[in-house]
């Protein structure tokens, strides 16, 4: 069945590995949910019976049965695409300067032309011939070649410089727009962070070592698919740990599981694992997972059935380079760096503080981010930066977009595309434009200073037609060579 035929009510099953098709209700099952594509969590979350779903979500690790509360053409997917055109076809085109001017110069040029032939000689009887030479030496002098040369020359060489350092510009608007930004807006997951969990920190409570917590959680969690246990074992790989089989292992869906080593029943998982198993938490360590949860990290709970052994906070990491990235953005002399996420408020503070990011706004859906960037374009020219189904819409609101990742919707929307997701190119992006810029406006002043010269010179018999060409041709390689210069343009 199509799922363009599916109604409201129908039930759907979703397997580990599946996409959710719809939205909808967990009306059975237990599963972790990747929900990063639309919401920007970084952590996926444990569904449960009563739970809502997003069609283009992941299941991950359980098998869910989910009741369909939307139609194909009602679920948030869909309205993500109708904001992306609505924001797009809301955006009104730039048109060239030099393009408007050449309209306009050509037609009264050709006009000038004509007068100088004719009015010389009917109306003061001068020599037809004469004003007839001059007036062709004029059209050859005001021929706009020069002018009209100046920008695509050098938006040309500054698109190949780019796209020699990965920095994929789809077009001239876009690389003259990235010089004249006043705010960058970023997503976090996948953007400013890896957009996957890591251990943060071991915390041992007394009996044993966090090392050991480390090994008792790895070793339990090395059966399963979750993306924390994942990441305790990835951790407890790097640290060269020797990891062992548990035996009567059992998974507690949406909560944890547990395992033997020899007579001890060990357990690793949330709240509700230890709460169920009758294991007592004492008043510090609520306080302690409290502090852990205000970091904007998830624990995971180690212990046995004589208490609490440790816990392991893991959250997501950053891009190695960001820090570097928005350092640099900062020296450009960028107005407002702000981040856009639809993370919890306690994960965007930290990610902010570690980021030095003074600005930042949590718990966004996409809609939200959409009206955001529409209001910091009341402080000039905004960016955004995106790489998820979430942000696209944001990403088609700005005045320029630039993707990182493999998000097909993020980089057919952008206006940039940074391949290799290394963030420290914005910056070149925007010094390349702010260039780019100058060179087309050092082009036009000298082609229309030329010109201007030399129409006067030979509008007055002071130069003739072999001049006249020489004068043209010169300057048309001159504006060229001034801006094959860009082509030069080097990522530091």
């Amino acid at each position: 069945m199509r799922v363009e035929e599916i109604q409201v009510g129908e039930i759907l099953t979703i397997r580990p590995g599946q996409k959710v098709a719809l939205d909808g209700i967990v009306v059975s099952g237990n599963s972790a949910i990747d929900q990063s594509p639309i919401t920007g969590e970084s952590i996926p979350e444990d569904k449960e019976k009563g739970d809502r779903v997003f069609a283009g979500t992941l299941n991950q690790t359980g098998f869910l049965e989910v009741q369909v509360t939307h139609i194909s053409s009602d679920t948030t997917v869909a309205k993500i695409v109708h904001l992306v055109e609505s924001a797009q076809s809301s955006r009104a085109p730039t048109q060239q300067w030099v393009d408007k001017f050449a309209e306009i110069y050509t037609p009264i040029v050709i006009l000038i032309a004509i007068a100088l032939t004719l009015i010389p000689p009917l109306i003061f009887a001068q020599p037809f011939n004469v004003w007839f030479y001059r007036a062709l030496v004029m059209l050859v002098i005001a021929c706009p070649c020069a002018l009209v040369i100046s920008t695509p020359v050098s938006i040309v060489s500054a698109i190949g410089a780019a796209t020699s350092q990965g920095i994929l510009f789809k077009g001239g608007n876009g690389l003259e727009t990235a010089g004249k930004l006043q705010s960058i807006a970023f997503d976090k997951t996948g953007t400013l962070t890896q957009g996957k969990p890591t251990v943060k920190k071991v915390y041992d409570l007394g009996e044993l070592s966090a090392s050991v917590v480390l090994l008792i959680a790895a070793c339990l969690e090395r059966r399963s698919e979750h993306p924390l246990a994942k990441a305790i074992v990835a951790q407890a790989e790097a640290q060269k740990i020797e990891l062992e089989t548990p035996e009567s292992f059992t998974a507690y869906p949406g909560k944890g599981i547990s395992g033997k080593f020899g007579n001890n029943l060990y357990f690793a998982g949330n709240r509700r694992l230890f709460v169920d198993q009758n294991i007592a938490v004492s008043a510090s360590t609520l306080s302690l997972l409290d502090d852990i949860e205000k970091l904007g990290q998830t624990p995971v709970l180690v212990g046995c059935d004589r208490g609490l052994l440790g816990i392991i906070a893991l959250a997501d990491g950053l891009r190695l380079e960001a820090g570097e990235a928005v350092h640099l953005l900062k020296q450009m002399g960028l107005k407002r760096l702000v981040m856009l996420t639809g993370d919890r408020t306690f994960v965007a503070a930290q990610i902010a503080q570690q980021l030095n990011l003074s600005e930042y706004k949590a718990e966004l859906l996409p809609f939200d981010k959409l009206q955001e960037i529409q209001q910091l374009r009341n402080f000039g020219a905004v960016g955004m930066v995106g790489d998820g189904i979430n942000d696209a819409p944001a990403l088609a609101a700005a005045d320029i977009s630039f993707a990182v990742g493999g998000i097909d919707i993020a980089l057919e929307t952008a206006d940039v595309v940074l391949v290799g997701s290394d963030l420290r190119k914005l910056a070149y992006a925007v010094d390349l434009s702010r260039r780019t810029v100058a060179v087309i406006r050092q082009n036009v002043i000298f082609s229309l200073v030329t010109k201007a010269l030399f129409l006067l010179l030979g509008t007055f018999g002071f130069v003739g037609l072999a001049v006249a060409v020489i004068a043209d041709t010169g300057t048309s390689l001159i504006v060229t060579a001034n801006g094959m210069r860009l082509f030069r343009s080097k990522l530091n």
